[in-house]
């Protein structure tokens, strides 16, 4: 099975990342634009007013414009605590470069440019978003398709649900995407049709959880909660217990007056306690079925016809299950048990219209 780890995404996000939150110089941390063309963030966390206590966890917030985050940081002596309590504006830049990296939406981001481009040539892409990518594709190909980073036309064709597209707008659709249209070649990334686009937008959140982890890692600190948007990582032993994972995160406070709010979480967030041992991670992400006509099918390029509505998975790649989450709606309870058969050790719940919901036998309780 292939994992993002295995594709090498850490390593890349910490080393640009690193650079992108000012520790090799003095170069201040990237604002990339936003969908609307600005950018939003939050204030960093305020300095405490009175002497913190040395042990007990630091917890930071923030969002982008898009989504909000989330760190929680064990601590056993005050040198860590004052080396926690100043990494929020680090971690806000995580968050920003993996958007202006991934978000399809940017013009000038990693896939808004391969996007854009209107050749079957190979383009160069940066190490971190390749990696994103090919996970992206290895997944894809171990749902059979469920997950499928080129379906984005597909989904556009039935935004409209009150006019649903004819079969011509479906097969235009259809044409420009495929898993086997696009592919890494020696570094680069080559499409097989001109007007092909990728989406990885379910990624993101984990791709930034992932970064913010190593990044942490890197700094020394070996028991963590990170949470983003809908997805975490659990690092290493609460000292007080399970960490409790609440996905999605909710946003951390009233913006500044001149911000666009952060997107609110959907209604009924899953709560989750998670104990690891020391040394170990967990990872869990969440997904929830768009409004009507709700999931399409990259398969059939049509709405799905089940009833599952939110998906939970945990398992140890944060990349990997937020994918597997969002498969879930794709398969359905039929099909999700059968595919995480070729994902050791990854657990899942799903809950339908009517409230009821299943686990795999191993789905934490």
């Amino acid at each position: 099975m292939i994992t993002i780890r295995h594709l090498g995404l850490s390593c890349a996000l910490a080393c640009a990342l690193a650079a992108c939150a000012g520790e090799t110089g003095d170069r201040p941390p990237r604002r990339p634009p936003t969908k609307t063309g600005t950018t939003t963030t939050t204030s960093p966390t305020p300095a405490p007013t009175s002497a913190p206590p040395a042990t007990g966890p630091v917890e930071l917030r923030g969002a982008s414009a898009t989504v909000p985050w989330r760190v929680v940081i064990a601590v056993d002596d005050a040198a860590a605590r004052l080396r926690a309590t100043t990494l929020t504006p680090a971690v806000q830049a995580i968050v920003l470069e993996v958007e202006r990296q991934l978000d399809p939406a940017r013009p000038h981001g990693e896939l808004g440019r391969f996007n854009r481009t209107s050749s079957r040539r190979p383009q160069p892409i940066s190490g971190a978003a390749l990696a994103v990518v090919e996970a992206g594709l290895a997944l894809g190909q171990q749902t059979g398709g469920a997950f499928d980073v080129t379906a984005g036309p597909l989904r556009a064709a039935w935004r409209d649900d009150e006019a649903p597209p004819d079969a011509t707008t479906l097969e235009t659709a259809r044409a420009r995407t495929g898993l086997q249209r696009v592919r890494p070649v020696n570094g680069m990334l080559k499409k097989d049709v001109v007007d092909l686009e990728l989406d990885t937008g379910a990624l993101i959140d984990s791709v930034a959880v992932d970064g913010i982890a190593a990044a942490l890692r890197e700094r020394g600190f070996a028991s963590f909660l990170v949470e983003v948007g809908a997805a975490a990582l659990v690092v290493g032993r609460d000292a007080g217990g399970p960490w409790s994972v609440t996905l999605p995160v909710a946003p951390p406070g009233p913006p500044p007056a001149d911000a666009a709010p952060a997107p609110q979480p959907v209604a009924m967030p899953v709560a989750l306690p998670v104990d690891v041992a020391a040394g170990t991670s967990r990872a869990v992400a969440l997904a929830v079925a768009p409004p009507a006509p709700g999931t399409v099918d990259p398969r059939s390029g049509r709405p799905v016809a089940h009833d599952v509505e939110r998906c939970v998975v945990v398992g140890e790649d944060v990349v990997v299950v937020d994918g597997l989450a969002e498969a879930c709606l794709v398969l359905g309870a039929d099909g999700l048990p059968r595919t995480l058969r070729a994902f050791p050790g990854v657990e899942a719940r799903w809950q339908r219209r009517d409230g009821s919901s299943s686990t795999t036998p191993g789905f934490p309780r």
